[in-house]
């Protein structure tokens, strides 16, 4: 505890963050000089129960010392009360990323799309990112939870439509395609291309869907 220093004056009103902030860098530079911190990070988690941004902290720290697996646990850690963080769901798909846990990370991007405040772009990554995994092979759709996680994400991308660009729109229709649903994959490329003719991504859908016209 003697790493998070004396208050000086004034820093009182700003509460314990600055101070987490130090002790983590102190942390980060004694596990940089091969010093077992496993002790400094007891007393990290002990904070971060009443003050759940330290979770973040700890997550960096953890990564610093190659345990990507801790980190993850620090993130939903984090998010067990801080469940409308944007940061903290695109932290938690990133880190699942790195793991390998692409179902995971579909999962965080698909909460990240449903929080207050949450804007079609983010419903939109969230399907950007599924069809790239899709076109990339890492995920198939043999099974039921993934199925399930594109239907997901396609009602919301589906809800907020009306607002939707045509970017946007192809990434609805790919996703489309993916569930065997080739009508509505041109009802949205049609609509895509209304609104912008010159648009790359809704050519080349629109070519794909209508080989030979």
């Amino acid at each position: 505890l003697q790493m998070f220093g004396a208050a000086k004056p004034g820093e009182a009103d700003k509460g314990i963050g600055s101070r987490v902030e130090k002790m983590a860098r102190t942390v980060a530079q004694r596990a940089s000089q091969g010093v077992d911190v496993q002790s400094d990070l007891k007393v990290l988690e002990y904070v971060a129960r009443k003050h759940p941004a330290t979770w973040l902290k700890i997550a960096d720290l953890q990564e610093e010392l190659g345990s990507h697996e801790q980190a993850t646990v620090a993130v939903r850690r984090y998010l067990e009360t801080e469940s409308n963080s944007p940061e903290g769901w695109s932290r938690l798909a990133q880190e699942s990323s790195r793991s390998g846990d692409f179902l995971g990370e579909l999962t965080a991007l698909c909460e990240l799309a449903q929080i207050p405040h949450a804007t079609i772009e983010d419903a939109s990554r969230a399907a950007n990112r599924f069809n790239a995994l899709m076109a990339e092979r890492r995920i198939d759709l043999r099974g039921d939870d993934k199925r399930v996680m594109a239907e997901r994400i396609r009602r919301l991308l589906e809800q907020k439509a009306g607002d939707a660009d045509a970017t946007t729109l192809s990434r609805l229709a790919w996703l489309c395609l993916h569930l065997g649903d080739p009508t509505a994959a041109r009802k949205y490329t049609d609509l895509g291309l209304a609104s912008a003719p010159d648009n790359s991504y809704c050519l080349k859908l629109q070519a794909q869907l209508n080989p030979g016209a």
